[in-house]
């Protein structure tokens, strides 16, 4: 296990969902704390808490906008929806975990490690890194 799964894992252990997994990987990254922008990540917890998109995605496009230090271009984030819904064919959270919630312990911390190294990938692609 590499220290970015560790990492997820650590932060799911603590209570944390994929979003605020997401956001708070890339404040760390980037060197900032900023406990109260994780925390209301929050809202955005298993899909608006019905199941609609997947907080591992909606986590990577805030991650993206941290790592940024702005708002990155739509087409941006549309690179890590296709991204998304290419390795995982859907973006629901509800479907991914097709209402099993065993899932966030295991398939969810795989997805989302790999969704933030994908969004790492597009911005380097685009030239941008942490401001």
């Amino acid at each position: 296990m590499d220290d970015l799964d560790a990492r997820v894992r650590e932060l799911g252990l603590q209570g944390r969902c994929c979003t605020q997994i997401m956001v708070q990987l890339a404040l760390e990254e980037c060197g900032e704390e900023n406990p109260q922008m994780a925390e209301a990540s929050g809202v955005l917890c298993l899909g608006l808490f019905e199941g609609l998109a997947c907080g591992a995605l909606t986590g990577g496009a805030l991650a993206m906008a941290i790592l940024a230090g702005e708002r990155p271009d739509g087409l941006v984030v549309m690179e890590l929806v296709d991204w998304f819904r290419s390795e995982y064919g859907l973006t629901d959270c509800d479907v991914l975990d097709g209402d099993d919630p065993s899932l966030q312990f295991t398939r969810c911390p795989g997805m989302v490690a790999a969704t933030y190294e994908q969004a790492k990938r597009i911005l380097g692609a685009h030239g941008v890194a942490c401001s």
